[in-house]
């Protein structure tokens, strides 16, 4: 117990000292005295340390900054990675819904964007939620069209956030999101691989200049 106590003070870690202990000796036995003393020595102990420059929690750490901020994506616009769009998966109302079916294979699209006539953003249509089966094909290829089964997704601007936009995919289950100018104008989509490419992006240029502020 003594020992136990010893190492959460000088240490810091009481949870560490006790664990280390129990496991020694094989049994829990002493696990109550060793919770008093374990935390008694890590309020006493105050700031000493035996490691100089430990941290005071996982927040501080730059090695675990990333990780500790899930609000990053929060922070990085979305035009601070991306000046141009893609515009492959974006289909014009009125256009049926068997010949998007039959356009999706070769763009290997699911979720496709919905522009107006005046290229205005209109939403979201998903084939992964509407399809028609094989065997209605005939009967129902000029009845549907996909502006009868769009979507209303909200779009992003560019001046808006990673997080905001990662969010909004997955409240509404779509696998892109629109990127819309000032006058609602469609300037192109983006997918979820998109999103992490960019935050993969900050996370190796963050570490980049964290490297070479230690080498300085």
């Amino acid at each position: 117990v003594g020992m136990g106590s010893f190492f959460a003070g000088v240490a810091r870690a009481p949870i560490a000292g006790m664990i280390m202990v129990c496991d020694m000796i094989g049994s829990y036995e002493l696990l109550p005295p060793l919770m008093i003393v374990a935390v008694i020595a890590a309020i006493l102990s105050n700031r000493i340390s035996i490691y100089k420059h430990q941290v005071l929690n996982r927040f501080q750490s730059p090695s675990h900054h990333w990780d500790m901020n899930q609000d990053i994506m929060d922070r990085i616009t979305i035009s601070k990675h991306f000046k141009e769009f893609r515009k492959f998966a974006i289909v014009n109302e009125g256009t049926l819904l068997t010949e998007l079916q039959s356009k999706a294979p070769g763009i290997q699209a699911s979720d496709f964007v919905m522009i107006q006539s005046d290229n205005r953003y209109k939403g979201i249509v998903s084939l992964r939620k509407n399809r028609i089966l094989p065997e209605y094909e005939e009967h129902l290829a000029k009845l549907i069209t996909c502006d009868e089964i769009c979507e209303e997704v909200p779009a992003v601007m560019p001046e808006d956030t990673l997080g905001k936009g990662l969010r909004l995919m997955l409240q509404y289950d779509v696998d892109k999101l629109a990127i819309i100018g000032p006058e609602k104008d469609c300037l192109g989509y983006l997918r979820y691989i998109d999103f992490f490419n960019a935050y993969q992006s900050e996370i190796k240029l963050y570490s980049r200049k964290s490297n070479e502020g230690e080498n300085d």
